[in-house]
C-alpha cells in the first residue's frame, strides 16, 4: 500500500520520484521526463536533485545511495533498492505533521488531552488542529479504514488497518513505540515457549508490530466488544499462554477473554501454534468451509491430466488461507505486483484458471473486501497451495540450474538461496555441473557448455530474473508437448 499521503508535499514528490526510479532496470530518467511529470520549473528540478541526496545520505549508510546527473541530461539512481527506498519512506514519516496527529487520533487520545499532546510533541495549536482537520480528510479520500463498518466489528477492522500499515512501513527491521520494548519482547517470550521449534526472525517482527497496536489500543480504552471472538476453543495450551501473559498485563481491565481471545487467533491463524490448531480453529467458521469448498469445484471442473492434486494436502492449506482471509489477512509487498503473476498463469494455466474464477466470486459475492493488492496477495497463496500439494507421484521432473560464478563460493552460495525461493516451482540448485543440468548460471559465458546460458554480469536485475523465469518456461512447456506426443 501507498501511504505517502501522510507525508509533506515535497517528501510525497520525493518518494515517488525514488519510486519511479525503482521501477526501471537501469535505474536511469531523463531530466526532461521528471521535470514534465512533477510540473517542474529548472529551480525546483535543482531543490529537488538536492534534497533527494541529502535524504539518502542520511539513510543509506553504507549503500552510500545517491542520484547522479549525467552529461546526457539524465538522472541514475546509485545503489538503490527496495531497502533503501523503504528507509527514506520511514524517515517522511517520521518527519511528516500528518503522523504526529495520526498517532494522537489512533493511540492516544483517550490518554491525553490535545493540550498536553501538543506541548509534548513541540507542535503550535493552531498546526496541531489543522493537522488533524487534513488528517481526517487523507484518511477519508485514501480509504484507510471502510465507509460502512458495522458497530461491533469496527474496532477490529481499525486495529487490523493499523497493524498492516505498520507492518508496510516498519518493513526495515526497526519497530515502533520503542517505550513498549520491553513488553512486547516478555511477551514474544511467553509466546516462544508455546511454538515448537521457536519462531523465525520474520514471524517474531510481525508478532512485535502486531502486540504493540494491541497494547496501543487497549492502553488507549479502545477495547473490542465482549463476545466478539467467539471461534477460538479453549485447550491446555491456550490457558497456559493466558497464565503467563496475566503478570505480564498487570492491572488492565482491559484485557478481558475477548482480547486475550483475540490475540490467540492471531496467533492461530499466522500458523504459530501448528497446522491442527488452525484447522480446528478454521472449522469453528462456517464461511472457510464453504470457501474451501468452492475452491474445490472450481478445480474438479478445470483439472485435466497434466497435474494430480493430493487433497489431503490441500484442504488444510486452503483453510490455513481462508482463516487469515477472514482474519488477519496481512498484504505483503513481497508479493504485490500483479505483473509478476504471469510466470506462474503460463506454467500452471489450469492452476491459474482455477484461482482467478475463485478471486472473481469471492469479489462477486462480496465475502470480503478486496483491493489489488489484497488479490495480488490472494493469487500467489493460491497458486502455493495448489502447487505444494501437487501428488508427488505426479510431478514432473525437476528442472536443474547449475550456479557458477567466478567471484568464488561466496556468490555463487548467495545466488542458489536467492534461486531457491522458487522451490514451488519444482527447481534443483546446485554448483556443478551434471548430466542432468537443464540452465547454467554464470557471470562468463563458456563455449565447452552446450546448454542454455544465462550470463549475469553484476548482482541479478529483474531483467535477469525474467530471463531465467523465461528459460523455466520454455523447459516445462517443450516437456509437456513432448509427453503430450
Amino acid at each position: 500500500m501507498d501511504y505517502s499521503y501522510l507525508f509533506t508535499k515535497n517528501d510525497a514528490i520525493n518518494y515517488h520520484i525514488l519510486t519511479a526510479f525503482n521501477h526501471r532496470d537501469d535505474h536511469v530518467i531523463s531530466k526532461r521526463q521528471i521535470a514534465k511529470t512533477n510540473h517542474f520549473t529548472n529551480y525546483q528540478l535543482h531543490k529537488h536533485y538536492e534534497l533527494i541526496n541529502a535524504d539518502l545520505l542520511q539513510v543509506s549508510g553504507q549503500h552510500k545511495s545517491k542520484i547522479v546527473e549525467t552529461e546526457e541530461l539524465t538522472w541514475h539512481a546509485q545503489n538503490l533498492n527496495d531497502y533503501v527506498l523503504q528507509k527514506v519512506a520511514l524517515l517522511y514519516l517520521h518527519r511528516a505533521p500528518l503522523y504526529t496527529g495520526f498517532k494522537f487520533h489512533f493511540f492516544y487520545d483517550n490518554q491525553f488531552t490535545k493540550r498536553q499532546y501538543i506541548d509534548a510533541n513541540y507542535m503550535s495549536t493552531s498546526v496541531f488542529y489543522r493537522t488533524l482537520d487534513q488528517l481526517d480528510g487523507a484518511l477519508t479520500q485514501n480509504h484507510f479504514l471502510p465507509v460502512n463498518m458495522k458497530p461491533n466489528e469496527a474496532e477490529f477492522i481499525t486495529r487490523l488497518r493499523l497493524f498492516q500499515f505498520y507492518n508496510a512501513m516498519y518493513s526495515t527491521g526497526e519497530q515502533p513505540f520503542n517505550e513498549l520494548t520491553d513488553q512486547v519482547n516478555s511477551i514474544i517470550d511467553a509466546v516462544q515457549s508455546h511454538v515448537k521449534n521457536g519462531l523465525r526472525p520474520t514471524e517474531i517482527t510481525k508478532l512485535a508490530t502486531f502486540t504493540r497496536i494491541w497494547l496501543l489500543r487497549m492502553n488507549n480504552g479502545n477495547a473490542l466488544p465482549a463476545g466478539l471472538i467467539t471461534a477460538v476453543t479453549d485447550s491446555p495450551n491456550r490457558q497456559r499462554l493466558l497464565a503467563q501473559l496475566k503478570p505480564i498485563l498487570p492491572d488492565k481491565k482491559e484485557f478481558s477473554d475477548t482480547e486475550f481471545n483475540y490475540f490467540y487467533l492471531f496467533l492461530v491463524s499466522q500458523g504459530f501454534c501448528g497446522q491442527a490448531e488452525m484447522v480446528k480453529t478454521a472449522n469453528n467458521f462456517p464461511t472457510i468451509g464453504k470457501l474451501s469448498d468452492q475452491f474445490i469445484r472450481h478445480l474438479k471442473v478445470n483439472e485435466d491430466q497434466q497435474f494430480t492434486v493430493d487433497m489431503t494436502q490441500l484442504k488444510p492449506r486452503l483453510q490455513a488461507i481462508h482463516l487469515r482471509l477472514v482474519t488477519f489477512f496481512i498484504e505483503w509487498p513481497t508479493f504485490s505486483d500483479s505483473r509478476k503473476t504471469k510466470f506462474l498463469a503460463e506454467l500452471y494455466p489450469i492452476f491459474n484458471r482455477t484461482v482467478t474464477q475463485m478471486i472473481a466470486d469471492l469479489q462477486k459475492n462480496g465475502v470480503i473486501e478486496l483491493n489489488e493488492l489484497t488479490k495480488t496477495n490472494l493469487y500467489f497463496s493460491y497458486m502455493f497451495a495448489l502447487i505444494d500439494s501437487v501428488s508427488q507421484a505426479f510431478n514432473e521432473k525437476p528442472i536443474h540450474i547449475c550456479v557458477d560464478f567466478s567471484q568464488g563460493a561466496l556468490y555463487t552460495d548467495y545466488v542458489i538461496d536467492s534461486l531457491k525461493t522458487f522451490n514451488s516451482t519444482q527447481l534443483t540448485v546446485d554448483n556443478r555441473l551434471t548430466s542432468q543440468t537443464d540452465i547454467y548460471v554464470s557471470d562468463l559465458y563458456t563455449r565447452q557448455i552446450k546448454l542454455p546460458q544465462v550470463i549475469w554480469a553484476n548482482p541479478p536485475t529483474a531483467t535477469d530474473w525474467a530471463k531465467i523465469a523465461d528459460l523455466i518456461l520454455k523447459i516445462r512447456q517443450r516437456r509437456h508437448r513432448c509427453n503430450k506426443n
